[in-house]
């Protein structure tokens, strides 16, 4: 793993979903993005959208509609550092972070 162009560490996402109405296993997905391999803006766009920092910021976000919301566990993998997990709700993703994980 090597540093990215904007100074962003190159990092693993892993991202699993449940829940939804009445808990659909249809909403269940298991994602892993190694970010490195992706192309330069496609690399910087899941750089931006999953750093640790966006993904804390998010997580404060208050809860508007939270029944029948498909929840996401997302963990940030990024060199030596431990892992970090955040829980978010599907309300809390903006819609450009939802568009980009069903690109995967």
């Amino acid at each position: 793993m090597g540093v990215i162009s904007g100074g962003c560490v190159a990092m693993i996402i892993e991202i699993a979903s449940q829940g939804g109405f009445g808990g659909i296993a249809a909403s269940a997905l298991h994602k892993r993005i190694d970010v490195d391999q992706q192309v330069g803006p496609l690399r910087q766009e899941l750089c931006e959208a999953f750093g640790p920092a966006e993904l804390a910021r998010l997580a404060r976000t208050p809860c508007n509609n939270c029944a029948d919301r498909v929840t996401y566990s997302i963990t940030i993998i990024q060199g030596s550092d431990a892992p970090q997990n955040f829980i978010l709700r599907e309300d809390q993703l903006p819609p450009d972070t939802l568009d980009l994980l069903d690109r995967f």
